[in-house]
C-alpha cells in the first residue's frame, strides 16, 4: 500500500476506474482511493469531485503487476494507455505531473513532496519544533512510545510535520527489539500432484454477529461467500470469548473442558481447565494432528484470553515462559489478547512488537499486523509446496472496536445507528434475572454506547475483510485456489439494546449465539445449508478434509466433522477416514453452555448501569429445529452455589420460532409439562455425553 499526497491547484474531476485502466498491470491493482487531506477515503466512489488544496491518493496493488514509472508521452506508456490518458477530462499540467508521479509511486514506494506544506524546512527544524511542543519526550522516549505519541498528537503536528516525517524521528531510548528468525519450513518440492492435502484458511472474528448485520462491512468476504456455502444456523457453544475459542481448537463441549468448581485454584481461562499436562497448560487441539499430517500450521492472532496464555505470553500478561502451544509451525498470539494498537506478541518464542511503521510485516494496528504476517505464512507455504492450515483470528470487533486510521471515517453519518430490532429497549420480567432488572435505555447511553460503538465495528470489520481480500488474492497468484478451502466465522454474537441489554454477549438468545459461518471450496456449490452446526464441528471437519483423523484424541471430539453436509464430496484426498461423520443422519438439536465468570454484582447502582453478567447468568439449553418445532429452551442456576446444574426446579425459558423470533415471550410459564420434562430430559442427556455419544 502506498499513500501519497499532492497538491491541487483547482478543482479536479478524477475518475477512478479511468486511472486504474491506465495503469499496465491494472488486473492486479486491488483497490484506489482519493480523497481530500484530512478525511477518509469512501468506498472507493468510481467517480470523486476534489475540491481541496490537497488531496491524498491511495493505491494498492500486487508485486508482481506490471508497472509503468514515466509521463505520458514516453516509451514506458503503451499507445492504449497515451490515448486513454490524454483523454481525461482535466488540465494537461495536472494530469501530466499527477500521472507521473503516481505511477513512480507505485514502482517505487518511495517518497515524495508534492505538498507545499512538506518542505525541508518544515519537515527539519520545523518538525523537530512541534514534536518538542507536543510530544516533549520524543528524543529519550522508546521508539515504541514516541510513535505512539505522534499518533495521538497527529491533528496537531499536521500539516507542517506529517505522520511519516514524525515517526522517523522516533528512535531514542531502547528500540524495539528485532524480529525473530523465521520458522523454518520444508524445502521447496515439486509440485503436488492432484490428489493430495488440501490448503486450509480460517478466518475468526470476535464478537460478530449475525443478527444485527455485522456482515455488511465485509463486501468482499460476502460476495466471497456466496461462491461457496452459508449455513444458515451455525451457533457458538458457549457465547463468550476463552471457551468458544476452546471449543474451536478441540471440538470439544464446555462440559468436557471446564475447571471441577466455580473457584478453583490451578490454572483457568474463563472456566476451561489451564492444566492439562501439556507445556502450556491447555489441552491438545486440531493442529497437532495436521502438523502430523504433513501441515504447516500457522496461527495469528487472538488464540486465548489472559488465563490460558501464561505460559504463552510475556510478563506482565504471562510469566514470561514464551512457550509455543504444540501443533502450531508459525505462531504469532496477541499479548493481551484484548490489544488493537501497540500490541505485543509472543512470535515463535519470542517477545515482539510491530512498533515501528517501516516494518516489512506492517503497522502496529494490530489486525494490519495479524493479516500481513499470515500472508507471509501462506506464501512461504505455497513457496515450498507444503500443505497450510492458517489461523487468522481478529480481535476485531470486540470492544473498543478500534478501526484502522484507513477506515475511522466511514459509517459517520446520522443514519448508523445500532439496529433497532424488535427487541431492542424492551423489558423483558418474565427472562432471568439479569435482563428482568436492566433499566432503560437513555438516549445517552444509546448514542454514546450503542451506536458509536456499532460504527466502530463496522469500521473494524473493513480491515478484516481486507485480510481475506489479500488471503484470496495470494492464494490466486499462486495458483493455488482449487486445493484451498476457506472458512468464515466468528466466536459468537453479540447483543446491542436488545431487551435494555448494553453491548455484550453471553446470553443464550440468537444475538448471540447465531453467528455467520461460509465455506467456499471448489469442490463445494454455491448455496445454502440449514443444518443446525456449530463451533465444535470445525476440528474434526478440518481433520476430516484434510484426512488427519490420528495422533489427536479424535475419538475425544465431540462435535461433527460437516463434510457430509456439502452437496459435493471432494477428491481432493486420496485417502479420508470418514469415521468422525457417522452417524448419517444429521443432529435436530444443538447443545448451548455457559457459566459466568463474574460473582455477585447486585443490582443496577444507575440509569446507565446495564448489567453484563452475574453469577445467576449461568444457563444450558437447547436450540432445535426439525419438521416440528423450531425452538430454544434454557435452564438457569447461579454457578457459585449450583456449579453442575443438580438444583430443582430451575428457572427456564422457552421461545417457539415459529411465532416468537425475536424471543420477546418466555413460553416456560404457560408451555405443557409434558413437553418441558421433555426437554428437560434432553438437555441433561446432552449435558452427560463424550465424544461418540455426542454425536
Amino acid at each position: 500500500t502506498i499513500v501519497n499526497r499532492f497538491w491541487a491547484p483547482r478543482r479536479a474531476r478524477l475518475s477512478t476506474a479511468l486511472l486504474q485502466y491506465c495503469i499496465e498491470g491494472r488486473a492486479v491493482v486491488s483497490s484506489l482511493h482519493c480523497y481530500c487531506r484530512g478525511e477518509r477515503p469512501t468506498s472507493s466512489p468510481k467517480v470523486l469531485l476534489l475540491n481541496c488544496s490537497t488531496f491524498e491518493l491511495k493505491v494498492q496493488h500486487s508485486a508482481s503487476a506490471k508497472l509503468v514509472t514515466t509521463a505520458p508521452g514516453s516509451t514506458g506508456l503503451s499507445t492504449n494507455s497515451k490515448t486513454c490518458f490524454d483523454s481525461m477530462a482535466w488540465g494537461a499540467t495536472v494530469m501530466t505531473a499527477l500521472v507521473a508521479v503516481v505511477l513512480v509511486s507505485i514502482a517505487s514506494a518511495g517518497p515524495l513532496s508534492k505538498d507545499p506544506t512538506n518542505s525541508t524546512e518544515e519537515g527539519g527544524t520545523g518538525c523537530e519544533k512541534k514534536l518538542d511542543e507536543w510530544c516533549s519526550q520524543w528524543k529519550t522516549d522508546p521508539s515504541s512510545k514516541c510513535v505512539a505519541c505522534i499518533a495521538a498528537n497527529l491533528s496537531h503536528l499536521e500539516p507542517n510535520c506529517t505522520k511519516e516525517q514524525a515517526d522517523s524521528k522516533c528512535g531514542g531510548g531502547s528500540p524495539p527489539p528485532p524480529a525473530p528468525p523465521l520458522p523454518p519450513f520444508p524445502p521447496p518440492s515439486p509440485p503436488r500432484p492432484s490428489g493430495t492435502r488440501p490448503n486450509i484458511f480460517l478466518m475468526l472474528t470476535d464478537d460478530q454477529d449475525i443478527a444485527l448485520g455485522s456482515m455488511d462491512a465485509m463486501a468482499f468476504t460476502r460476495s466471497f461467500g456466496k461462491e461457496g456455502l452459508n449455513f444458515t444456523n451455525f451457533f457458538a457453544h458457549t457465547p463468550v470469548c476463552c471457551p468458544s475459542r476452546s471449543e474451536l481448537l478441540t471440538g470439544r463441549y464446555f462440559h468436557n473442558l471446564k475447571t471441577t468448581a466455580y473457584r478453583v485454584s490451578t490454572p483457568q481461562c474463563m472456566h476451561v481447565n489451564a492444566s492439562h499436562p501439556t507445556p502450556t497448560g491447555n489441552p491438545e487441539t486440531f493442529a497437532v494432528a495436521l502438523q502430523a499430517a504433513g501441515y504447516v500450521t500457522g496461527m495469528f492472532g487472538k488464540y486465548l484470553n489472559s488465563g490460558g496464555m501464561n505460559k504463552i505470553c510475556p510478563k506482565p500478561v504471562g510469566d514470561g515462559s514464551l512457550l509455543v502451544p504444540k501443533g502450531w509451525t508459525d505462531f504469532l498470539g496477541a499479548c493481551p489478547d484484548t490489544c488493537y494498537v501497540n500490541c505485543t506478541y509472543n512470535n515463535n518464542g519470542n517477545s515482539v512488537a510491530f512498533t515501528d511503521p517501516s516494518s516489512p510485516n506492517g503497522s502496529n494496528y494490530g489486525t494490519t499486523v495479524i493479516g500481513n504476517m499470515s500472508l507471509a505464512f501462506i506464501r512461504r507455504a505455497m513457496a515450498a509446496n507444503a500443505p497450510f492450515m492458517a489461523y487468522v483470528a481478529s480481535h476485531a470487533p470486540h470492544g473498543p472496536a478500534t478501526p484502522s486510521p484507513t477506515y475511522e471515517g466511514l459509517y459517520s453519518t446520522p443514519d448508523v445507528i445500532a439496529p433497532r430490532t424488535p427487541s431492542y429497549g424492551v423489558h423483558s420480567a418474565n427472562k432471568h434475572w439479569v435482563v428482568a432488572v436492566q433499566p432503560t435505555i437513555s438516549a445517552t447511553f444509546a448514542s454514546s454506547q450503542l451506536d458509536d460503538f456499532y460504527k466502530n465495528r463496522m469500521r473494524s470489520l473493513r480491515s478484516v475483510d481486507d485480510i481475506v481480500h489479500d488471503a484470496h488474492a495470494a492464494v490466486g497468484a499462486a495458483g493455488q485456489m482449487d486445493n484451498t478451502w476457506w472458512f468464515f466465522s466468528s466466536d459468537h454474537g453479540l447483543h446491542l439494546g436488545q431487551f435494555c441489554l448494553g453491548p455484550c454477549k453471553r446470553q443464550p438468545y440468537d444475538t448471540d449465539i447465531r453467528i455467520p459461518f461460509l465455506v467456499v471450496a471448489p469442490w463445494v456449490p454455491a448455496g445454502f445449508r440449514e443444518e443446525l452446526a456449530g463451533i465444535v464441528d470445525l476440528a474434526p471437519t478440518f481433520l476430516d478434509i484434510a484426512g488427519a483423523t490420528g495422533g489427536f484424541g479424535t475419538e475425544r471430539v465431540d462435535g461433527r466433522s460437516l463434510r457430509q453436509l456439502f452437496p459435493s464430496t471432494s477428491t481432493i484426498v486420496d485417502e479420508v477416514d470418514l469415521s468422525l461423520t457417522a452417524p448419517s443422519e444429521w443432529r435436530d438439536a444443538y447443545l448451548i453452555e455457559y457459566t459466568a465468570t463474574t460473582g455477585e454484582v447486585g443490582l443496577p447502582t444507575g440509569p446507565d448501569d446495564h448489567l453484563k453478567d452475574n453469577a445467576n447468568n449461568t444457563f444450558i439449553g437447547l436450540r432445535i429445529m426439525n419438521a416440528t418445532y423450531d425452538l430454544s429452551y434454557f435452564e438457569f442456576t447461579d454457578a457459585t452455589l449450583d456449579w453442575d446444574f443438580r438444583g430443582k426446579d430451575l428457572f427456564c425459558e422457552l421461545y417457539n420460532f415459529t411465532v416468537d423470533p425475536w424471543q420477546l415471550q418466555n413460553a416456560c410459564p404457560t408451555a405443557a409439562p409434558s413437553l418441558l420434562a421433555a426437554l428437560h430430559a434432553q438437555l441433561r442427556e446432552q449435558m452427560a455425553c463424550s465424544g461418540e455419544t455426542c454425536r
